[in-house]
């Protein structure tokens, strides 16, 4: 099986081609410059992901931001 087919469902979006995460590992949301924003995960490094911007809102809407 792809590996993305088993990302697929509640608890994981995909906020960049590139990249999906758990949304239960997401401790912040944050500003990464005008009109752009990276997810900070739960990790003891605070590991920040960029977000593209066609996908900002869906996970606005999923975090309830």
């Amino acid at each position: 099986r792809d590996p993305e087919e088993l990302l697929r469902g509640p608890g994981f979006y995909r906020i960049h081609r590139s990249c999906i995460v758990n949304v239960r590992r997401v401790a912040a949301l944050a500003q990464a410059g005008p009109g752009r924003w990276a997810v900070v995960l739960d990790d003891r490094d605070g590991t920040r992901l960029e977000v593209a911007r066609r996908q900002t809102r869906g996970l606005k809407e999923l975090l309830g931001v």
